[in-house]
């Protein structure tokens, strides 16, 4: 079977334009988390990128990406309450866990 290569952040914008009629790619995504991309306009996508990417997407684009927790944090909490999937902070918990169990601190 053939299994093509793509990033995490790749496999994280198909996962949430499924649902949506505009489509974000994947260095929007990337610059959301690093600050050079505004969020305002993907609101709709980051809701879903929190709450329907499973959950290794999300360890492996935070490893891919080298994003903090507390990077990951901010743009969470950018989002309404109403739209913070909880669920999110669990899997966050657990990636901050495992980086600081292989040596590779996380913030």
């Amino acid at each position: 079977m053939f299994t093509p290569k793509i990033t995490a952040a790749e496999a994280a914008v198909i996962s949430v334009n499924v649902s949506l009629k505009r489509s974000i790619d994947a260095d929007t995504l990337v610059g959301i988390f690093k600050g050079t991309h505004s969020p305002e306009t993907w609101i709709s996508h980051l809701e879903l990128f929190f709450s329907d990417v499973p959950d290794t997407i999300l360890k492996k684009f935070m490893a891919q990406n080298q994003f903090s927790a507390l990077s990951m944090q901010r743009v969470f909490r950018m989002l309404s309450p109403c739209m913070q999937n909880p669920h999110f902070l669990e899997v966050l918990d657990e990636y901050s866990a495992e980086a600081h169990q292989t040596g590779a601190v996380d913030d």
